[in-house]
């Protein structure tokens, strides 16, 4: 006997279970198959899983948003056409004199069906309305905020440099006092601009020969004064 002989086929589902399992998706994957020469052959078939699936986000938000979308752009666009109509009837009515024989009521009904097709209107082309706004601002927006970053570096630029010399240590809070007279003095100064004294990293005590910093005004060991 030549050749290999051909696996069975699957059996398939009942309907039963074909009715309870969610919507199939497709699944390719490598089946290996004989052909009539006997050589192995690998081909590519496609079966389909069942999944649930992801809902559209909008489903999600509002099930049935489609159709609920559908019917307002309809009966809204509707109900405007209609009122206008039966208002502009009952204006020519009135204004022409034949209001006791004309429809007259045409004009009464005419307002309330107006302001109700306006609003089923306005929530069925929202989305579309909305879209068209965002996409007419955002560029005036863009165009808006570049003019300021441009128009504004100059004020921002000294800003930065404000703080940025502050953290470095060029303002008060870094600076040096004079060990002689206890004058604030800046960080690249040499003497002290009030009296002239050669500027000194450190104070040394007198009496005990302890180091201390140059704000210090007395010594941290023995308590003696380093202001001479």
């Amino acid at each position: 006997m030549s050749g290999a002989s051909p696996s069975p086929s699957p059996r398939s589902p009942p309907r039963a279970l074909q009715r309870s399992r969610p919507s199939p998706s497709p699944v390719r994957h490598a089946v290996a198959d004989a052909d009539e020469s006997g050589t192995s052959v690998f081909r590519i078939r496609c079966h389909k899983t069942h999944s649930g699936g992801a809902m559209p986000h909008r489903e999600q938000i509002n099930p049935g948003h489609k159709r609920i979308r559908l019917v307002l752009r309809v009966l809204g666009p509707t109900l405007l056409v209609t009122a206008i109509i039966l208002l502009v009837s009952g204006v020519r009515t009135f204004f022409t004199g034949d209001f006791p024989e004309g429809p007259i009521w045409q004009m009464f009904v005419a307002l309330p069906l107006l302001f109700v097709g306006f609003v089923l209107t306005s929530a069925g082309f929202a989305g579309a309305v909305a879209r068209y706004q965002a996409q007419e601002i955002a560029p005036v927006a863009a165009d808006t905020i570049n003019y300021a970053g441009s128009a504004s570096r100059t004020g921002i630029s000294a800003i930065a440099g404000a703080i940025r010399e502050g953290l470095s240590g060029d303002g008060w809070h870094d600076e040096r006092r004079c060990c002689a007279c206890s004058a604030r003095i800046t960080s690249d100064a040499s003497f002290c601009s009030q009296c002239g004294s050669e500027v000194r990293t450190v104070r040394v005590c007198e009496s005990c020969g302890r180091q201390s910093g140059t704000d210090a005004r007395y010594c941290s060991g023995c308590g003696q004064s380093l202001i001479a």
